[in-house]
């Protein structure tokens, strides 16, 4: 608590330090040390955050410290820059690792699709063949028809070219060699 307290220090060799202030805030943790140096009128404050909600956070070391009206702050960050930076590149790496098991999900699809497609177009084109076979089928048998109708036709017409021949007297001998009458 900064407010209304009265807090130790020590003096030595022209250097007054005080005892550490602990502040809990709602984020955070602040620990603040002063000093003063007499001998060539420096000031000097080291404060550490702790961040009370994070703990996973390493602590951040701000000093103030040169004549009193132009302090120079210093931060050492080092440490949580690193812990910050290892989590975006973690984060990052977790990112492309999602990305890459996605592409290779649409990849793993893609082939998929590829493969069902050329089981169908195999499939359409054994029918094609199929249709074609029976098509050529179907004009064969025409063609056979057409050659047989012509067949009995010629037949027939010679049938009733030789009916004609035969006279009237040999048309009963020819009747009784038909069968059924």
């Amino acid at each position: 608590d900064l407010e209304g307290g009265i807090h130790g220090f020590t003096i030595a060799k022209g250097v007054v330090t005080g005892e550490a202030i602990t502040t809990a805030l709602p984020a955070s943790t602040v620990i603040l040390t002063p000093a003063y140096d007499f001998s060539n009128n420096q000031a000097k404050a080291n404060i550490i955050l702790n961040a009370s909600n994070r703990l996973d956070l390493p602590e951040l070391r701000i000093n103030y410290e040169g004549a009193v009206g132009n302090l120079a702050r210093r931060s050492d960050t080092a440490a949580i820059s690193a812990k910050l930076g290892y989590a975006f590149i973690a984060r990052d790496i977790a990112e492309l690792d999602r990305v890459k098991k996605e592409q290779e999900k649409l990849v793993a699809e893609e082939a998929a699709q590829t493969q069902e497609d050329q089981v169908k177009y195999a499939a359409y084109q054994a029918q094609r063949q199929e249709l074609r076979l029976r098509l050529r089928e179907l004009k064969v048998h025409a063609a056979q028809r057409v050659i047989t109708l012509a067949r009995r036709k010629a037949d027939l017409d010679a049938a009733v070219a030789a009916g004609a021949a035969i006279t009237k007297s040999e048309m009963p001998k020819y009747l009784r060699l038909l069968p059924g009458l």
